[in-house]
């Protein structure tokens, strides 16, 4: 089926972010064509967190590589002074049944090829397209799809679960989600901070307890500053601060923290590609609560944007096809995390059909076959990873003879 008739819209353009139903971020590890090669160039927790696995690339830093080096997730290493990580995208609700990551095995194989790094995956308790509880067949069916590409699993624990069902997502995936993200933009699902706190403080733990090996992190937020705020004369605390505020008072300290950022929403071209380097505002602006509400601690904590794209909107503007646009766009945005000290990123979406397939990295009308997104991001990848250039995927559009203005 396709999501026409049963997506939502976002909610308002002040808030330009997605809206529960949506889940977004995507392929880090992608993305416009042989093209774009030349042009691309160029917590109790926190002690638990020790980078390393995945195979380096020390050599020189690139010139977008942050200074210093950020924390790391475990499995995580550095590529010329560049997280593997914020190579991720997300697999969430499955709005094609017939047609997603768990049923065309060429998009399984064409992200194991291209070392995607990281991919949020979606374990809903209730399938939103159906409204039906979800089965363990088809969660087990949906992280078998997600561990076939060789990345880390990033398991996110949505808003509307019970917490028993939690539980039980966690030990039935114990060994297979590295990490686990505690509910979705719950600041979007209106869900109060003190609430929030409350399952955050008494929850981690017993998750922590069926699997000790597992990191835990939150809060999602729809953006850094989105709702329930206190404004004072020279400040504006909304529900991320509050929410990692209450985290340090809990005493549960979370193993990384996470927030989304589509910074766009129905508006010109132009206009949205000047926000593209506005990523790096709020991973520093993130990076400050965390030395505030945490000390030291604050400094090792990961920092994760689990969804990212240029706009909200279902389905994204026209422009956002445009190869050349959205090339320019993505390697904007994520060398602007980059340089600002994310520790890892997840695009959205993969393959699930998001914004009426706006969003996805691959189109699942063509068998996987990557959009430019996907090709701009993995050029990108080249130019840092120890993998050298990879083979240009099969793809679902014609490549432009050039792409000026390209970073």
């Amino acid at each position: 089926m396709t999501p026409a008739q049963t997506m939502p819209q976002k909610t308002s353009p002040k808030r330009r972010l997605t809206n529960w139903v949506r889940a977004r971020p995507i392929l880090a590890s992608l993305s416009v064509a042989v093209v774009l090669v030349a042009l691309v160039g160029g917590g109790a927790a926190v002690s638990r967190l020790v980078g390393g696995g995945d195979t380096p690339n020390p050599g020189p830093p690139a010139t977008w590589a942050p200074k210093p080096p950020p924390p790391l997730l475990p499995g995580e290493t550095l590529w010329h002074g560049i997280p593997s990580m914020l190579w991720g995208t997300n697999d969430t609700q499955n709005w094609d049944a017939e047609k997603n990551l768990i049923t065309i095995p060429a998009i399984q194989q064409q992200a194991k090829a291209d070392h995607l790094a990281l991919i949020r995956t979606w374990l809903f308790e209730t399938d939103l397209a159906t409204n039906q509880p979800v089965t363990d067949a088809y969660q087990r069916s949906k992280v078998q799809a997600a561990q076939n590409t060789g990345a880390k699993l990033l398991c996110e624990l949505p808003t509307r679960n019970s917490m028993a069902y939690d539980e039980h997502m966690v030990q039935l995936f114990a060994g297979k989600c590295s990490y686990y993200e505690f509910m979705n933009e719950p600041d979007n699902e209106q869900v109060p901070v003190a609430t929030y706190i409350q399952k955050w403080s008494s929850e981690i733990p017993k998750l922590r307890a069926i699997d000790p090996h597992a990191l835990f992190g939150g809060p999602a937020a729809t953006t850094p500053q989105y709702s329930q705020c206190t404004y004072g004369a020279d400040t504006t605390v909304c529900y991320m601060q509050k929410a990692l505020q209450g985290m340090a008072l809990s005493k549960v300290l979370p193993d990384f923290v996470t927030f989304h950022w589509y910074p766009c929403w129905q508006e010109s071209a132009d206009s949205c590609m000047a926000k593209a380097e506005s990523y790096g505002d709020q991973v520093t602006m993130v990076r400050g609560w965390l030395t505030q509400y945490f000390g030291a601690a604050g400094a090792r904590m990961p920092i994760g944007v689990t969804e990212w794209n240029a706009d909200p909107s279902a389905p994204m503007p026209d422009y956002t096809q445009d190869a050349c646009w959205i090339a320019q766009y993505s390697v904007t945005a994520l060398k602007s995390m980059a340089r600002a000290g994310a520790s890892f990123a997840n695009q959205f979406d993969l393959a699930n059909t998001g914004g009426y397939g706006t969003d996805d990295m691959v189109d699942v009308s063509k068998n996987g076959a990557a959009k430019p997104q996907y090709v701009a991001l993995l050029r990108l990848m080249e130019s840092v990873s120890p993998y050298g250039e990879l083979p240009t995927p099969p793809l679902a559009f014609t490549p432009p003879a050039n792409c000026p203005a390209l970073p």
